[in-house]
This record gives C-alpha cells, sequence and structure tokens, in this order.
C-alpha cells in the first residue's frame, strides 16, 4: 500500500525530497551533493554555517557532504577575505556546471507542478504562479497565529 503523508508540509517534503534524488541521480552525484551545489549561488562564497543553515542540516552533516564535493572537484574552501582564518564555500567552474544541470531540471519540475495544478483546477499560470509566489513567501515568513 502506498503511504500518503497526513499533511500538506509533509506531501511536499517527501515529494521535494524524492525529486532531489532523482535529479541528483540523473547527474551523477550523490544527494548531499546536489544539496550543497543548490545552496551555493554561483557568485557567493558562504561560511559553513550557513551552508548547514541553507541545507537544514547540522554543521558536522555539512561537513561530510562539502568534503565529498571539494574531493570532485566542485567545492573550494577559500580564506575569509576580513577573516583568514574563517573558511568559506565557493562553487568551482565544474561546480558551477553541475549547478547549473541541476537547476535545469529543478525549474522543469517547478513547471510540471504549475501545469498539473491548473490541470486540476482550471486556474491560469499565472494565478498558479501567484499562488505558489504566496505560499513560498508564507514558508519563509508566516504571519503570528490569531489572537
Amino acid at each position: 500500500m502506498a503511504y500518503v503523508p497526513d499533511s500538506l508540509l509533509d506531501a511536499v517534503e517527501t515529494h521535494l525530497g524524492d525529486s532531489l534524488r532523482r535529479d541528483a541521480a540523473a547527474v551523477r552525484r550523490p544527494e548531499s551533493t546536489a544539496r550543497v551545489l543548490l545552496a551555493l549561488a554561483p557568485d557567493e562564497a558562504l561560511p559553513m554555517g550557513e551552508v548547514a543553515r541553507r541545507v537544514a542540516r547540522e554543521p558536522s552533516t555539512v561537513t561530510r557532504f562539502v568534503a565529498r564535493a571539494a574531493k570532485e572537484g566542485l567545492v573550494e574552501r577559500r580564506a575569509g577575505s576580513e577573516d583568514r582564518r574563517e573558511r568559506l564555500l565557493v562553487l568551482t567552474a565544474s561546480g558551477r556546471a553541475a549547478r547549473d544541470e541541476l537547476l535545469r531540471r529543478r525549474r522543469a519540475a517547478a513547471v510540471a507542478v504549475v501545469r498539473g495544478v491548473q490541470a486540476r483546477t482550471g486556474l491560469g499560470a499565472d494565478e498558479v504562479e501567484w499562488f505558489l509566489a504566496s505560499m513560498h513567501a508564507a514558508l519563509i515568513e508566516p504571519l503570528p497565529p490569531p489572537s
């Protein structure tokens, strides 16, 4: 019998996790590496703590993820410009290319979600995009509960 999540958030989390694993496998990368690649923008250098926050994992876990990605030549650690003891993570050229391929797949999946909602609701693409943008905003900055 197929598992059916009890809440929308559980369903979304399960679907997104499965989707990321498939996308990572399609580009021949472990899921952990894909998470690191997607957490870094091509033009930024981040401390490990911020990478851990973005991938929603403990710093010690992300350290292992990053070590694997570094071994593959996808990321490198650099000294901070203000504090030379600080280690910042940056994408290499290979890392940017791998990230671009993952993003292409993730964006195609997002288009499929919009089409699926359209087909099930009769809403137009603009209305679905508006709803999904509103849902994203609510996830990022939830409103306080009513008093």
